[in-house]
């Protein structure tokens, strides 16, 4: 994987898509389950605590978490200038005081630039798996220690081996092809991750966010798709019911990390 086609591929992902939700993921269902257990974390925070987003990309979920967390601030920062300008466009277009609450800026996690002080919450949703080696993972990891005050909340969003090969188990018991790894991504196995984390954060959980809705929709509804002989469409109703399912097993890639700064 190369760094500078990573990023051209989310520059130009996000002049496609402007300020729509799909300019991070297809899958804008599986978002509002990332928006929903992120928003349950920080409404353990006080109120007029301040929440860094790393990897923001147009800033759609951002938004949604400031939207819907009247007492506490927002900041989002991404290395694609595009997808930062797509974020300002929206916030553009936001009530006073819903815009006074939000910041967007371009910075790069591997390189910080700007000083951030007093940050309470900070996110990466899907952020670090763009990086192209294991070696810039940890150094982002790093770098987010050194942002986050003492004894604050890092919530990881990322990918993990163990699930989306659990989930590639059953697709082929059931005829369906594996799915590959995106050429943009660098998966984590939980051994990995704890070990990048170790030495800056204590590990209070990690839980897969994406089993049981993977299953209905990766597995479920596309074997019914092949059996009909037609691809899968993101809009089709499984997917909205795919985000009332409980958290439960480990059968697709995505994990919620919630640590704290030692």
């Amino acid at each position: 994987m190369d760094s500078t086609n990573i990023k051209k591929f989310w520059d130009e992902r996000a002049d496609t898509y402007e300020s729509k939700p799909q300019a991070t993921t297809p899958d804008v269902w599986f978002r509002e389950i990332e928006i929903n257990q992120i928003e349950k974390e920080i409404r353990e925070l006080p109120e007029g605590s301040n929440i860094l987003d790393i990897g923001c990309g147009n800033g759609y979920s951002t938004i949604r978490l400031a939207d819907r967390l009247k007492n506490y601030s927002f900041t989002g920062i991404d290395y694609s200038e595009r997808m930062i300008h797509w974020a300002n466009e929206a916030k553009a277009e936001l009530a006073d005081e819903l815009r006074g609450r939000l910041n967007f800026l371009v910075d790069d996690v591997c390189s910080p630039q700007r000083e951030y002080a007093d940050i309470d919450l900070l996110i990466t949703d899907r952020c670090l798996i763009n990086l192209p080696t294991y070696d810039l993972q940890k150094e982002a990891i790093s770098n987010i220690a050194g942002i986050l005050s003492q004894g604050g909340t890092y919530l990881a969003i990322e990918s993990f081996m163990e699930g989306h090969d659990n989930l590639n188990k059953l697709r082929q018991s059931i005829g369906l092809e594996e799915f590959p790894l995106w050429w943009y991504s660098q998966y984590f196995t939980e051994d990995s991750f704890r070990e990048a984390v170790s030495d800056d954060f204590h590990t209070s959980e990690i839980r897969n966010i994406s089993s049981l809705y993977y299953l209905a929709t990766r597995l479920i509804y596309s074997k019914i798709c092949a059996l009909e002989n037609r691809e899968p469409d993101y809009d089709h109703v499984i997917y909205q019911v795919g985000v009332e399912l409980p958290v439960e097993g480990d059968y697709g890639p995505t994990r919620l990390a919630v640590l704290k700064r030692k």
